[in-house]
């Protein structure tokens, strides 16, 4: 099968067909794996154990070992450690008070004439993408890896400098009173918090700024959420708070929307042993697989009605979180090598959301015609082809139905 990932002039449509012919399970060419599964095989995907299907080895035979395997164990074990911190020090007020330093820097955003996003974190070279094959990237990955030390050395001083001030805010103050650190070499400090910071960059920027214009191409959908945030205003004040977050329903659909409709394939696993699947097809020791997220986010089996178009309400009628991981939620991996970051990462999208649609009403603007879908440009992350937004500052608590 052809790589429809990489292939210029082919549509998604084209990609299922090609996948069922293949009845799920495809040799695909120029790829950074040797096989691609689809939807009827997901459960043998999920539950299949690492000595079977090693995401870590895949990981280790892609980057050299050299200057890999350390640095991973490290960050790992820095990430859970962090994350976990993280979600035992969760409630009211820090919530509320991350919600205040978010809207104090969307606000100084919104002052300045043009925003700068950085692709830098969206495309580092822990993503797992075919586009990681062309000769940019190869730059990219050589760029990274002469200026990660640099990187790291900085951040370390940085760090330290924060956890020896007085008075320590935020999260750096909860790392210095609970010694996440103590007793860590210096020289690690850095590499602990280098995932957290990247990744929530890498996962929170293209799902964010998808979700922003769906909002502007289904302005039925932004009038919903702006009645949500009205109903939870009246109740909780304008404080976000948890309690306030965990009723934000309706958008925690829509960016799962959003997610299910933007997400490229991917979770690679090295084959550790002979295999085959049910319909009898052979996984042979060494190779390496990958599943189908694109097909299968837009498969009629789990989303039946018009799994193409953008429908939030869908996830309530399979019971769907944000933070799930299911057959109907595979964003954040399976197992043991689930994203440890799920917990951060969804409350700080769902923040970020939410303050962006108490003070602005998003649209396409004020002398644009209708907007249509135009697509997704393809590459290490799937991106709509519009790109125009218009923010414009209104009271959300004149919306009504």
């Amino acid at each position: 099968m052809i790589n429809y990932e990489t292939t210029e002039d082919v549509t998604s449509n084209d990609y299922i067909v090609a996948m069922k012919k293949a009845e799920d399970i495809a040799a695909t060419d120029k790829s950074r794996v040797d096989y691609t599964v689809g939807s009827s095989h997901i459960h043998m995907f999920m539950s299949t154990p690492s000595c079977l299907l090693n995401s870590s080895k895949y990981k280790f035979m892609i980057h050299p070992p050299s200057r890999y395997i350390d640095v991973s164990r490290k960050i790992y074990f820095y990430t859970k450690k962090l994350t976990n911190l993280y979600n035992s020090k969760l409630d009211d007020e820090s919530v509320k008070s991350d919600a205040n330093w978010i809207r104090e820097f969307l606000e100084s955003i919104m002052q300045q004439q043009t925003i700068y996003y950085g692709n830098n974190l969206v495309y580092a070279p822990l993503t797992y993408s075919d586009y990681n094959n062309d000769l940019i990237s190869k730059f990219r990955v050589y760029w990274d890896i002469r200026s990660k030390r640099k990187y790291l050395t900085y951040l370390n001083k940085f760090i330290l400098k924060q956890i020896s001030l007085e008075p320590r805010e935020g999260f750096i103050k909860v790392m210095a009173e609970e010694g996440v650190f103590a007793g860590v070499p210096k020289e690690d400090v850095g590499t602990g918090l280098i995932f957290p910071i990247a990744m929530s960059g890498r996962v929170m920027a293209p799902v964010l700024s998808n979700f922003i214009i769906d909002l502007t191409i289904y302005p039925h959908v932004f009038l919903k959420l702006a009645l949500e945030q009205k109903i939870i205003i009246k109740k909780y004040g304008n404080e976000i708070t948890l309690s306030a977050l965990n009723e934000m329903v309706y958008l925690d659909a829509c960016i799962s929307e959003s997610i299910r409709l933007g997400t490229m394939s991917g979770l690679p696993r090295l084959v550790e042993k002979d295999m085959y699947l049910p319909n009898g097809a052979k996984l042979k020791a060494s190779s390496s697989i990958k599943f189908g997220r694109f097909t299968h986010n837009r498969s009629e089996s789990y989303f039946s009605h018009n799994p193409h178009d953008y429908i939030p309400e869908r996830h309530f009628k399979t019971h769907t979180k944000l933070s799930d991981h299911s057959v109907y939620s595979t964003q954040w991996g399976f197992g043991q090598q689930m994203c440890p970051g799920v917990n951060y990462s969804c409350i700080n999208m769902k923040l970020i959301s939410s303050i962006l649609i108490r003070k602005y009403n998003i649209s396409k603007g004020p002398e644009q015609n209708e907007r249509r879908h135009q697509g997704y440009e393809l590459g290490h992350w799937l991106f709509h082809v519009n790109s125009s937004v218009y923010f414009e500052p209104h009271n959300i608590l004149n919306y009504s139905e």
